[in-house]
């Protein structure tokens, strides 16, 4: 990765990708998640039928695939936290 977002960015980031996931409140299809890497956080996003999504925070592209994935398979809603 080539530059890590800073922590201020990476919250503005995290809760812009929230407002878009949380936006319609149709049932989740999809489900998704914060993961946590050495390199950075990162979304992944699964169905009954596997991954569809596993990208770094900072990518431009994460907005266009949260509406393509939406459009195409379904609503997308946040997987309940394990501990």
């Amino acid at each position: 990765m080539a530059d890590q977002l800073s922590p201020e960015a990476s919250a503005e980031v995290r809760a812009e990708v929230t407002r878009l996931i949380e936006a319609d409140s149709a049932p989740p299809v999809l489900a998704a998640q914060w993961l946590e890497t050495p390199l950075g956080p990162m979304l992944t996003i699964a169905g009954a039928d596997g991954l569809h999504l596993l990208e770094f925070l900072d990518r431009a592209i994460l907005s266009r695939e949260l509406t393509r994935l939406r459009r195409e398979i379904g609503n997308i809603g946040f997987a309940p936290t394990q501990c």
